[in-house]
């Protein structure tokens, strides 16, 4: 999920309304960092339980994260789902799961003979 974005987000988010006037930062992120981070896609990998996930639908729509894995980064004796966090999401499970990175890179999903 980006590493640590979407728990440092109002960090960032602070930085910005607490800088030196010098620096220009309000200027160069006329609509805030939190606008600009929640259009940022996020992945999963790593961060496939609730406090996550959570914490990434706090910064950024659901359209904007996609199935990742690091699987099997360990032997895991949990069975054959690398994900079983995403239960989390309920329904919107096959949605990060592939309807997200379906409409962001659909040639990906084409087959050619």
């Amino acid at each position: 999920m980006g590493g640590a974005v979407p728990f440092l987000a109002h960090r960032l988010a602070s930085l910005v309304e607490r800088a030196p006037a010098s620096l220009h930062l309000a200027e160069r992120v006329p609509e805030g960092p939190l606008a600009y981070l929640a259009r940022l896609y996020y992945d999963t990998a790593l961060s496939n339980h609730a406090p996550g996930l959570a914490a990434a639908l706090e910064v950024a729509p659901l359209e904007r994260l996609v199935f990742g894995t690091d699987w099997p980064y360990a032997a895991l004796p949990a069975g054959p789902d690398p994900a079983p966090g995403l239960g989390y999401l309920g329904s919107a499970r096959a949605q990060v799961e592939g309807a997200n990175a379906r409409a962001l890179v659909p040639r990906l999903f084409e087959v050619n003979p």
